[in-house]
């Protein structure tokens, strides 16, 4: 759901653009993650990051997700 994010807040920009998948991958395991998309609120990129955590156990549920967007909602 962090990358459906990036993609939005980036206009479809493709993300890891020049990598192939397994480039990503390796760079994602190295604790890489993409930037936030230039005007992206503070909050949404707290959020993809959270969403992009190494571990799925770490990752918010998607009761979470919902209720930090509704927050997030209010405050645009």
């Amino acid at each position: 759901f962090g990358v459906l994010m990036w993609e939005v807040f980036s206009n479809g920009k493709t993300p890891y653009m020049g990598m192939t998948n397994i480039k990503a991958r390796l760079w994602i395991e190295e604790g890489n993650r993409m930037a936030a998309p230039p005007g992206t609120p503070a909050a949404v990129y707290t959020l993809m990051l959270e969403c992009w955590e190494y571990l799925d156990e770490n990752r918010p549920h998607f009761s979470t997700i919902h209720k930090t967007l509704k927050d997030i909602a209010k405050t645009l």
